[in-house]
Protein backbone atom coordinates (compact mmCIF):
# COMPACT_ATOMS: atom_id res chain seq x y z
CA UNK A 1 0.00 0.00 0.00
CA UNK A 2 2.76 2.78 1.25
CA UNK A 3 4.98 1.61 -2.11
CA UNK A 4 1.44 2.14 -4.60
CA UNK A 5 1.33 6.16 -2.84
CA UNK A 6 4.51 6.18 -3.09
CA UNK A 7 4.33 5.51 -7.07
CA UNK A 8 1.45 8.12 -7.19
CA UNK A 9 3.38 10.71 -5.52
CA UNK A 10 6.44 9.89 -7.83
CA UNK A 11 4.01 10.28 -10.47
CA UNK A 12 2.35 13.35 -9.67
CA UNK A 13 5.98 14.92 -9.09
CA UNK A 14 6.99 14.09 -12.62
CA UNK A 15 3.34 15.35 -13.92
CA UNK A 16 3.32 18.20 -16.56
CA UNK A 17 1.68 20.70 -14.40
CA UNK A 18 2.70 23.73 -16.94
CA UNK A 19 -0.96 24.74 -17.11
CA UNK A 20 -1.22 25.53 -13.52
CA UNK A 21 -0.23 28.76 -11.64
CA UNK A 22 3.53 28.51 -11.04
CA UNK A 23 2.65 28.52 -7.01
CA UNK A 24 0.32 25.74 -7.11
CA UNK A 25 2.53 23.48 -9.25
CA UNK A 26 5.74 24.29 -7.16
CA UNK A 27 3.40 23.77 -3.46
CA UNK A 28 2.08 20.29 -5.36
CA UNK A 29 6.00 19.18 -5.72
CA UNK A 30 6.74 20.46 -2.67
CA UNK A 31 4.81 18.33 -0.66
CA UNK A 32 4.41 15.30 -3.17
CA UNK A 33 8.17 15.31 -2.11
CA UNK A 34 8.07 15.83 1.66
CA UNK A 35 5.36 13.35 1.81
CA UNK A 36 7.38 10.29 -0.29
CA UNK A 37 10.34 10.90 1.47
CA UNK A 38 8.20 10.88 4.87
CA UNK A 39 6.58 7.40 4.05
CA UNK A 40 9.71 6.09 2.56
CA UNK A 41 11.68 6.55 6.29
CA UNK A 42 12.05 3.20 7.50
CA UNK A 43 11.14 3.75 10.39
CA UNK A 44 7.56 5.56 9.36
CA UNK A 45 6.72 3.26 6.78
CA UNK A 46 5.82 0.77 8.96
CA UNK A 47 3.65 2.76 10.95
CA UNK A 48 1.05 4.15 8.79
CA UNK A 49 -2.20 3.04 8.47
CA UNK A 50 -4.18 3.37 5.44
CA UNK A 51 -6.48 6.06 6.55
CA UNK A 52 -3.31 8.00 7.53
CA UNK A 53 -2.23 7.60 4.35
CA UNK A 54 -5.65 9.33 2.81
CA UNK A 55 -5.16 11.99 5.41
CA UNK A 56 -2.01 12.80 4.03
CA UNK A 57 -2.55 12.94 0.78
CA UNK A 58 -5.68 15.44 1.54
CA UNK A 59 -3.07 17.45 3.32
CA UNK A 60 -1.12 17.47 -0.13
CA UNK A 61 -4.27 18.73 -1.81
CA UNK A 62 -5.53 20.94 0.44
CA UNK A 63 -1.99 22.86 0.97
CA UNK A 64 -1.83 23.46 -2.99
CA UNK A 65 -5.04 24.45 -2.69
CA UNK A 66 -6.67 21.65 -5.19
Amino acid sequence: MIATVIDLLDTLDRADLSSLDKEIAFAIRFHCRTLRDQLAAPDVAPNVEPCELRDLLEMVLKRSNL
